[in-house]
């Protein structure tokens, strides 16, 4: 289970379909309503993201959790693990985990963590462990 998940804001869809593509489907043959078409197209491919949890163009996310052991992603694809840091005192900085330290199956979806060690983390954060992806 995630506690906290930040995923960035995707903002070209561009890649996904065209506005000629979707003028074509509509049969709009003129290019006062391409603004338009383009918002719709944006608001309904960040619909679907948030629906199925599946990215539309690469994006970066942050997961924040409390948990070791194994950790399930909810989001896809995953094209890698950029860091795992942890707090193990009462600042805010932040440890960076050795990736000799966690296996990630990414190509499974939900994508998961597996951790091999439990460092102590501090008691006073809420989400001591921070993965980007």
């Amino acid at each position: 289970m995630i506690d906290n998940i930040a995923i960035g804001q995707s903002s070209d869809f561009s890649n996904v379909i065209s506005i000629d593509d979707l003028k074509t489907h509509l049969r709009v043959l003129h290019n006062d309503e391409n603004t338009l078409i383009g918002s719709y197209r944006d608001a309904a491919c960040e619909y679907v993201q948030q629906y199925t949890g599946v990215r539309l163009t690469q994006t970066t996310a942050t997961i924040r959790t409390n948990r070791w052991g194994i950790v399930e992603l909810p989001i896809a694809p995953i094209t890698n693990v950029v860091h795992v840091k942890y707090k193990e005192d009462n600042s805010d900085r932040l440890t960076t985990m050795p990736t000799s330290d966690f296996t990630a199956d990414i190509k499974r979806v939900p994508a998961l963590i597996k951790f091999h060690t439990s460092p102590g983390t501090h008691a006073n954060h809420i989400y001591p462990i921070e993965i980007e992806l």
